[in-house]
């Protein structure tokens, strides 16, 4: 019995032992992916610094502004609409460390309410762009002052009103501004001279919890933030305005002004990423081609088209997503496809396709994608470089039967009490996005008016439009 006994003792201790350390290792592994978690996008590689066309899904450049001398002006990452209210593109001299330089650039004049504004809206869902920028960010601009701006604070190049980020000039310094539970900023150390080409960068690290500001490549300072607050939109981006409100330009900085760039990342630079980044504007302003230079041809070289769904949307079914490549060049390319499609309701093997495609030829391409389950969203197909810049994208909405996720937004106004849009163009933005159903909410809406909506969603398939009421005292 006593032999027994120790056996069962030395047993349980072996027990109590490997249960302790399955704990500790345990312990470790979530300490290690809560890391990974709050460190979010990975930091853009040296050699990622200003090569367009890292779509969002890979990091790096969100959007890159270029300028060109016919006047045009294109986002190279081919991410972004452009608003633009006044003002001209055009070629201009601008003065940098006492060499002047003849380049492409957006130009406010003396006029009022003249600025421009990107807009991301259509490239990727809120929930989807924002979560680009938690685990950090960095914006990049140059400015030129035609004439003082005075003591008044003027936006240089920022987002939305009520939080995010931005470059302000104030007081006759550039100032960075970031908001987590309110405004945080660094401001330059020296003055800035009218007349002079600035090469800003605006840098939030989620990890080490700070922003910090550069301004030609040297570090101007740095200061502790808790996070990042979004404002009433993650889409807007002006330049040569205070903010931006949903799809457009609210407050204006009446200041001359000249803009040669502005580009937006995922992700937070390193001090030697964002040297790289000013030796290569010095490295625009040097090239003679600049002046010559003209948007890329590729998506008249490469074209995606006829792409459509088939199949009955439903839970257990199978649906094939198809489209046609044309290779309009001398030469055979190898086009590349990807699939974005909403990830629990859908199934697909393979998201990216590599098809070779001859020389003035066209080729097909194809998914399959298995329905797991009911709901409702948007499949999204990109035709990419190999860089990954977007050269033309298709938006498929599927909506299937059974239980699930079907989504849909559940509060609305419109030009019947407070809103911006007609119901119509609430509806179908709201479908454009792959939802399912809308529920109105107007102010004090007469119970009549509910033919209204009948008649907003008459030709939208799939689609309930909910009239609800948000009764409201003092409206």
């Amino acid at each position: 019995m006593k032999q027994r006994k120790i056996r069962r003792t030395h047993f349980r201790h072996i027990i109590m032992f490997l249960l302790a350390f399955a704990y500790i290792l345990g312990i470790t592994a979530c300490d290690q992916k809560n890391d990974e978690e709050f460190n979010g996008p990975p930091l853009i590689p040296e050699n990622a610094i200003k090569k367009p066309g890292f779509s969002l899904h890979h990091g790096n450049i969100i959007s890159s502004v270029d300028f060109y001398t016919n006047g045009t002006y294109m986002d190279a990452a081919m991410n972004a609409d452009f608003i633009f209210a006044g003002g001209e593109v055009s070629k201009k001299d601008v003065l940098h460390k006492g060499k002047t330089y003849t380049v492409p650039a957006y130009v406010k004049t003396s006029q009022q309410d003249q600025a421009m504004a990107l807009d991301l809206s259509k490239y990727a869902e809120k929930e989807e762009l924002m979560n680009s920028f938690l685990g950090g960010y960095t914006i990049e601009t140059t400015v030129q002052f035609t004439e003082n701006p005075g003591n008044d604070t003027y936006g240089i190049f920022s987002s939305t009103q009520n939080g995010m980020f931005g470059f302000y000039a104030e007081n006759g310094k550039f100032d960075f501004q970031h908001f987590d539970t309110n405004y945080r900023d660094v401001k330059a150390k020296e003055k800035f001279e009218i007349g002079e080409l600035y090469h800003l960068v605006g840098v939030y690290n989620a990890h080490d919890k700070k922003i910090s500001l550069y301004i030609n490549g040297e570090l101007q300072g740095s200061t502790s933030v808790t996070k990042l607050d979004f404002g009433e939109s993650p889409f807007i981006y002006v330049l040569g305005a205070d903010v931006g409100y949903e799809h457009a330009i609210t407050d204006y900085s009446n200041v001359p002004s000249i803009y040669t760039s502005a580009c937006i990342y995922s992700g937070a630079m390193t001090d030697a990423e964002v040297q790289s980044t000013y030796e290569n504007m010095i490295g625009r302003l040097s090239d003679p081609e600049i002046l010559t230079r003209e948007p890329a041809s590729d998506s008249q070289d490469y074209v995606m088209q006829n792409v459509k769904i088939s199949g009955t949307a439903a839970a257990g079914n199978e649906l094939v997503i198809s489209g046609e490549l044309i290779n309009n060049t001398d030469t055979e390319r190898t086009f590349k496809v990807a699939l974005e499609h909403p990830l629990l309701m859908t199934d697909c093997k393979k998201d990216v396709q590599f098809i070779p495609v001859g020389a003035h030829r066209n080729s097909n391409f194809s998914y399959k994608l298995k329905i797991n389950e009911g709901g409702s969203g948007l499949c999204r197909v990109r035709l990419l470089t190999d860089n990954n810049k977007t050269l033309c994208m298709e938006n498929l909405r599927v909506v299937a039967t059974g239980r699930g996720y079907h989504i849909g937004d559940a509060h609305t106004h419109s030009t019947l009490s407070d809103g911006k849009d007609s119901l119509k163009s609430n509806f179908e933005a709201v479908y454009n996005l792959g939802h399912s159903w809308i529920y109105t909410s107007d102010h004090n809406v007469e119970p009549q008016r509910k033919s209204f909506a009948r008649s907003a969603s008459k030709n939208l398939t799939d689609f309930v439009a909910l009239v609800g009421n948000e009764i409201t005292s003092n409206y």
